[in-house]
């Protein structure tokens, strides 16, 4: 894990109020965490001042997503929306709710059964993260030295670098035509958000096919979310992604619903 988000998530507990179990929390500010990490980080804040915020507060800035549906937005993956959902352990009963709230910067976001629903009805249909080759031009992000971008022919994407790749390392490939291999994370919306790097050399002919963002089967998390939606009766989750990778996608839906329970 980085420092800087370590420091980020060194909360403290300061303290008990008046009411149904009100605990207070301290957790420091994402200006003194953050330091070299690229500005702006959040792009879904737009040009809003986040240097008075937390990693708290923005924790309720995404749930706050996740529960009106915002499918475009870069904050939300698969795999944060499934964390997300881990805390609806606390909320069995009906009327049980968590309020997250942080008045100074007007932040805040409400718990329920209800609202994790919508959640898990977002995480459902969210794209799982798949394994990428991109070919385009190497360019560095400024401010920062965890991120990077490679202009392929349609778009600009973010790539990140884990811990064992350092710029250092990769400084030859600026400004130059590489491939890029790494784990494409989408945000509900199925729109690349970024590549986690694995690896990146100098591009061959082949990779030339490469040049194009890679699409992911939207039927399929169409017909997810239409199955869960509804509570589908006979719904099998490996029967179904074996029949949606064999048949044509444009068979009705129907067909395929009816598919399943054969």
């Amino acid at each position: 894990m980085p420092d800087w988000l370590k420091s980020s998530l060194e909360f403290t507990w300061s303290g008990l109020a008046k009411g149904s179990t009100i605990l207070k929390m301290e957790a420091p500010l994402l200006k003194d965490t953050l330091k070299n990490i690229q500005y702006p980080l959040f792009t879904d804040l737009g040009t809003e001042d986040f240097s008075a915020d937390t990693a708290l507060t923005l924790a309720m800035v995404a749930y706050q997503k996740a529960i009106s549906a915002d499918k475009e937005t870069d904050l939300l993956d698969k795999y944060l929306l499934n964390e997300m959902l881990t805390f609806k352990k606390l909320v069995t009963k009906d009327k049980a709710t968590i309020q997250m709230n942080c008045p100074a910067n007007k932040r805040e976001a409400i718990l329920n059964k209800e609202n994790f629903e919508k959640i898990r009805v977002l995480e459902v249909t969210t794209p799982a993260p798949i394994k990428v080759k991109v070919n385009g031009t190497l360019d560095m992000m400024k401010h920062s030295n965890s991120l990077i971008e490679i202009l392929s022919e349609t778009k600009c994407i973010k790539v990140k670098l884990p811990e064992y790749i350092k710029i250092e390392d990769i400084k030859q490939f600026f400004g130059n035509q590489v491939t890029v291999i790494g784990l494409a994370n989408f945000n509900p919306a199925h729109q690349l958000v970024s590549i986690l790097l694995s690896d990146i050399q100098s591009p061959s002919e082949e990779d030339v096919f490469f040049k194009r963002i890679p699409k992911i089967l939207k039927e399929k998390t169409e017909i997810r979310q239409l199955i869960t939606e509804k509570d589908y009766k006979g719904f099998n989750k490996t029967k179904f992604d074996k029949l949606i990778d064999e048949m044509a996608v444009e068979e009705p839906i129907e067909v395929m619903l009816n598919a399943l329970t054969r």
